[in-house]
């Protein structure tokens, strides 16, 4: 049972506002949750076509150098079942590329404010972080009040979406 437990294709979340949980999954398999286990839900991610073709292109580029790992793996799954529109319908309460949110730990009350951006731009020391880091991955797709939990080097990290302080294409910003 504790490889179910240890599951690795799941990020799991949980809506804060309407006091349910759901799990978030690259596969159908069951995970871990307070209380037990459960079949994983998925959430609906919305990309434009620019970002599509852009993480298409990085996703092939690192899998040609041989470097396409697990994370990744999960971030072409996630990519295989959104749904492309227009950046106008985007709904403006969903983290984007590009996207800046204000994430708080919930272990420690502490708040931060966090950039959803392609490896070339990304920087930790300026709150930049990679689409293709397992956190990045994470955040992409989520709305605001949910909360994400995901596995670190010391242990689950759950922090919870506070507000979408920039979305591009909620800005008009359809060129980043």
């Amino acid at each position: 049972m504790s490889d179910l437990r240890s599951a690795r294709s799941a990020v799991v979340f949980q809506k804060v506002s309407d006091c349910w949980k759901i799990a978030v999954c690259f596969s159908a398999r069951p995970f871990w949750v307070e209380g037990g286990y459960e079949m994983a839900q998925e959430r609906k991610i919305y990309i434009t076509e620019k970002d599509l073709e852009r993480l298409e292109r990085l996703v092939e580029a690192t899998d040609k150098r041989g470097k396409l790992g697990e994370h990744l793996e999960r971030l072409m799954d996630e990519l295989d079942r959104c749904e492309i529109v227009e950046p106008q319908e985007v709904p403006a309460d969903v983290i984007t590329m590009n996207s800046k949110v204000l994430l708080k730990d919930l272990a420690t009350e502490k708040e931060a404010e966090w950039t959803l951006v392609f490896p070339g731009k990304a920087d930790i020391a300026q709150n930049r972080i990679s689409i293709l880091a397992p956190a990045g991955i994470a955040m992409i797709g989520l709305c605001v009040g949910d909360v994400v939990t995901w596995p670190t080097q010391d242990g689950e990290k759950r922090l919870k979406v506070e507000a979408l302080l920039y979305q591009p294409e909620a800005a008009g910003d359809y060129h980043l």
